[in-house]
């Protein structure tokens, strides 16, 4: 049989254009206040600290991404009402024996994410 005369057992997809488009001006950095630069973008801190945090979560779940927790499964603070990795809470039961302490999870999770990045670099300079 021609191949070309072959039917597929798929529906035949085509892609189209609209001939109209809708065009936004995205302003550049250079445009916004500094007020608004800070409430878009993140600090080098700020970013750094977001990155410790996740490689906590991530080693938490054994490196593998199938073991993520879901937004379902975590816990929510009672002070902020913010979605917090369960091994924050962990940590802050670990980190403090005040019970008042444990409520600021988002806190106590920063406070452990800065604690673990201090050992990091100290294991990093002696050689671990």
């Amino acid at each position: 049989k021609d191949p070309r005369q072959m039917t597929s057992p798929f529906p035949r997809r085509r892609v189209s254009f609209n001939t109209s488009a809708y065009i936004c001006h995205i302003p550049a950095i250079s445009e916004y206040s500094d007020e608004n630069k800070t409430q878009i973008w993140g600090s080098r801190q700020e970013i750094h600290m977001n990155a410790t945090r996740n490689v906590i979560e991530f080693t938490a779940e054994n490196w593998d991404w199938r073991q993520a927790v879901e937004d379902g499964d975590m816990i929510i603070c009672s002070v902020t009402g913010e979605r917090v990795h369960p091994i924050h809470y962990v940590r802050a039961v670990q980190y403090s024996t005040n019970s008042l302490q444990t409520e600021n999870l988002l806190l106590l999770s920063r406070m452990a994410a800065m604690q673990w990045q201090q050992q990091q670099r100290h294991n990093t300079f002696v050689g671990f």
